[in-house]
């Protein structure tokens, strides 16, 4: 597979990823939603793949020399590690605004388009 998701209650997921683990050259991302409390997601996608390899892809074809992210759950950690900066999103879980470098404001806020335009020097409307 290239990628999979799936979302259901803890217990399925949780099972699932189990099973998915003993699948030779397969990675998965087991989490909780950071927005619906009850919902948990399964990535499930080639151990050669990642967002870590995705970011170092995008690197190397763009040719940039300095990257930054963002993200707003434990999948996005591996990207933070690739990046020379990393924002979590306001409401992501403590593990993943450990792995940033700050925290943006909340989607509903504009948080993300906010710290770009702030790191570009675009200047935003309100």
């Amino acid at each position: 597979p290239i990628y999979f998701a799936a979302m259901d209650e803890e217990s399925v997921i949780c099972r699932a990823n189990e099973a998915c683990m003993k699948i030779p050259n397969i990675r998965t991302a087991c989490y909780r939603d950071s927005y619906v409390r009850d919902v948990w997601y399964l990535e499930v996608f080639s151990s050669d793949a990642s967002k870590y390899s995705a970011a170092k892809k995008l690197r190397a074809i763009t040719g940039t020399e300095y990257l930054v992210s963002f993200g707003d759950n434990y999948n996005d950690i591996p990207m933070f590690e690739a990046s020379d900066e990393a924002y979590a999103v306001e409401g992501a879980p403590s593990e993943v605004i450990r792995a940033a470098n700050g925290v943006v404001d909340s989607p509903e806020l504009c948080g993300v388009t906010r710290k770009i335009g702030s790191l570009t020097g675009i200047k935003l409307t309100p």
